[in-house]
């Protein structure tokens, strides 16, 4: 399914998810889906002279994750996207994918609950 922002944009004005000049938290991986997402974001948070700030969390799993979280975050700079890098503790344990899910959700929500 293709998503223009023209759709994005009448989804968000018409359903009103949010208040006016809106401060917004966004979790970013790097990944299309999240980019896309916070792009899409951006360009609509401009025009109705909100702010934004993009998370990203390093999970801390392999070797490079601050690497690729440092990435991310130079690629949202270059975007002009403010954002933060949340660095998980390291566990002992195997983190499976739906555990990570939950400890990047729970880092997330304790950002926003800090602001």
């Amino acid at each position: 399914m293709t998503l223009h922002y023209r759709k994005f944009k009448n989804i968000l004005d018409t359903y009103n998810f949010f208040e006016f000049k809106p401060k917004i938290v966004v979790g970013v991986s790097g990944g299309p889906d999240s980019i896309a997402l916070v792009m899409l974001l951006k360009k609509w948070i401009t025009e109705i002279r909100g702010e934004i700030i993009a998370i990203v969390i390093n999970h801390n799993v392999r070797k490079n994750s601050l690497i690729e979280a440092k990435s991310v975050k130079k690629y949202l700079l270059r975007n002009k996207i403010s954002s933060q890098i949340i660095t998980l503790r390291k566990s002992k344990n195997k983190n499976s994918m739906n555990r990570l899910r939950i400890k990047r959700f729970k880092a997330l929500n304790n950002y926003c609950k800090k602001k």
